[in-house]
C-alpha cells in the first residue's frame, strides 16, 4: 500500500500535492486549489467517497522488481504517515484534519530498518526514536518541515536519513516528479492503514502474554528448565539495549531451553540478537544462530 508507482502521478491511489508544504505536525493543514492533486483523488474527495486519507511524507524513492519479473520500476515510499479527514471549500482548497492517534512511521521504513541491521544509535529502535524526531523537528528553525524532519532523524539514524537523501536523485529522470507530500487512498474494504497491521501488532503487544509486559515486545518462556546454564547474569552492555531488550535478554539466558520474542518491525529484535550472541560468546556459551532471512 506504500509502495507507489512514482510514474503515475495521474492514479486512484495516491498524489503529489503540490505546493503544499505545512508548517508544523499539529495540524490541521490547508492547501489551495492550485494543490493539484491527481483527477480521480480529487473527485473522491469531491464526492465524499472515501472518509479518511493518509497523509505522507519524508519520502524516498527505490527500485522495485515486481513479482512476475518484469522491469524494475521506481516507487515512492513516504516514510513518515497519518491519517487525516478532508474537507473542501467553495474555492477548491483542502483542509487536512488529524484523526485520532498520531504520526507513525510506514511499515515500509520499519523494514529498511531492519534491513540495515541498525545498531548506530543509543534509542533501541524506531519507535523510541520517534517522539524525539518529531519534536526535534517541530522545535526547529528555518527550511522546510521536510528538511527539519530529515536532520531530525539524522541525528538517531545517520545511514537512514543519508539513504532518504541520496535517492532523491533518482527521481531526477522522472517527467515530473512527485512533491515531497503526498495523499494515499486507503485500501477499499478496510479503513486507515487497510488491515491496519500497525495497530493490530500494538494490540498484540500491549496484551501481558508472560505476566512482564516487555514494552515493544513480548517474551514467551518456556517450562521450567530441562538443563542449566549457570546462574542467571545481567546481559553484559556490549550493545547498547534499553530496558525491555535488557530484560529480554536476561529471560532468554535465565530460562533455556526455549524463549520465544514477538515485536513489531523496528522495535530492536536484530538488536537483541546481536546482543544474546556477543553474550554468549563473553561467557562460553556455545551459540547457533539460524535464520530464514538473507540480510539476518
Amino acid at each position: 500500500m506504500f509502495s507507489l508507482f512514482a510514474a503515475d502521478q495521474n492514479s486512484e491511489r495516491w498524489t503529489s500535492i503540490a505546493g503544499f508544504e505545512p508548517s508544523g505536525l499539529a495540524g490541521p493543514w490547508y492547501t489551495g486549489a492550485e494543490s493539484n492533486l491527481s483527477k480521480p483523488i480529487r473527485d473522491c474527495v469531491a464526492a465524499a467517497e472515501a472518509g479518511t486519507f493518509i497523509l505522507g511524507g519524508l519520502c524516498w524513492y527505490a527500485w522495485v522488481k515486481p513479482a512476475d519479473g518484469a522491469t524494475p520500476r521506481l516507487e515512492y515510499r513516504p516514510a513518515l504517515v497519518r491519517e487525516v479527514a478532508i474537507s473542501l471549500d467553495e474555492d477548491g482548497g483542502l483542509t487536512f484534519d488529524p484523526l485520532q492517534g498520531g504520526w507513525d512511521f510506514s511499515p515500509l521504513l520499519y523494514q529498511w530498518f531492519e534491513n540495515l541491521q541498525l545498531v548506530e544509535s543509543q534509542v533501541a529502535g524506531l519507535d523510541d526514536a520517534l517522539p524525539k524526531i518529531l519534536e526535534k523537528a517541530g522545535l526547529g528553525i528555518g527550511g522546510t518541515l521536510e528538511d527539519r524532519l530529515l536532520d531530525a532523524l539524522a541525528t538517531f539514524f545517520p545511514r537512514l536519513a543519508e539513504g532518504i537523501g541520496k535517492s532523491k536523485s533518482l527521481g531526477a529522470k522522472l517527467v515530473k516528479q512527485p512533491a515531497n507530500w503526498i495523499l494515499l487512498r486507503p485500501s477499499q474494504g478496510g479503513p486507515g492503514f487497510g488491515v491496519n497491521l500497525i495497530r493490530d501488532s500494538n494490540a498484540l503487544i500491549e496484551r501481558d502474554i508472560s505476566g512482564d509486559g516487555a514494552g515493544g515486545m513480548l517474551v514467551l518462556s518456556g517450562p521450567p528448565p530441562i538443563h542449566s546454564i549457570g546462574a542467571a547474569r545481567p546481559a553484559l552492555p556490549l550493545i547498547a539495549l534499553n530496558k525491555p531488550q535488557q530484560e529480554a535478554a536476561e529471560r532468554v539466558f535465565a530460562f533455556p531451553p526455549v524463549s520465544v520474542i514477538i515485536g513489531r518491525p523496528g522495535c530492536g529484535k536484530s538488536q537483541l540478537v546481536s546482543s544474546l550472541l556477543l553474550n554468549g560468546f563473553a561467557h562460553g556459551i556455545s551459540m547457533l544462530l539460524a535464520s530464514t532471512n538473507n540480510q539476518a
